[in-house]
């Protein structure tokens, strides 16, 4: 039975790999004291766990006219956020153009 090959070093650009040396060991300093970490709890048996923690909530159940409020609300939003995106866009185009200056049309094509 043959001994275990070492791994070849790799190849470096330049020449041969030098050999690699050690760092000094570093000083040793006083070890940190022990904290002991107190045991998980015990857990719950399902028979005496609380049923409102247990479950999840149902969600509320709503009427029509709840329901119409909720979407006529939620559309609302919906177009706010619809218009600021468009105003956001025209700034960027608007500060765009302003910064490219009146002479980008006097540019050889």
């Amino acid at each position: 039975m043959t001994a275990p090959r070492k791994p070849a070093d790799p190849i470096v650009a330049g020449g041969p790999s030098k050999p690699r040396t050690r760092k000094p060991a570093a000083k040793k300093t006083a070890a940190a004291p022990k904290v002991e970490l107190s045991a998980a709890p015990a857990p719950v048996d399902a028979a005496q766990a609380d049923p409102a923690q247990t479950t999840m909530p149902t969600p509320p159940v709503l009427t029509s006219e709840q329901r119409a409020a909720a979407l006529k609300a939620q559309r609302k939003r919906n177009i706010a956020i619809g218009l600021g995106l468009v105003g956001f866009i025209i700034i960027v185009y608007l500060v765009t153009v302003l910064r490219m200056g009146g002479a980008i049309a006097n540019r050889p094509l």
